[in-house]
């Protein structure tokens, strides 16, 4: 995931979420964030056409592609933070 980043490469991921339920994403990951019980993937999803974040023991497979996502990561981050979406999102307090 962190080659992804550097490389600004799309990723095909299958996630589960908190409620069990497994689906297949085309992400472009952007950042990796650090907490003290889980680390966190943020990417723009295909699927959802929004900014999402996984929880990285949520991911059951990925796969970096080819293809490389057609946005700057700089342009990513910086959308991410005026849409906050960097804030929106804090894990589980456990």
């Amino acid at each position: 995931m962190r080659t992804a980043i550097a490389q600004e490469r799309k990723l095909r991921m299958r996630y589960v979420d908190g409620a069990g339920k497994q689906t297949d994403r085309i992400v472009w990951p952007f950042a990796w964030g650090y907490f003290a019980r889980s680390r966190i993937l943020a990417a723009w999803c295909e699927v959802r056409q929004d900014f999402r974040h996984f929880q990285t023991d949520r991911i059951r497979t990925v796969q970096m592609l080819d293809a490389r996502y057609p946005e700057r990561r700089g342009r990513l981050l910086k959308r991410w933070r005026a849409t906050g979406a960097d804030r929106r999102w804090m894990p589980d307090s456990r």
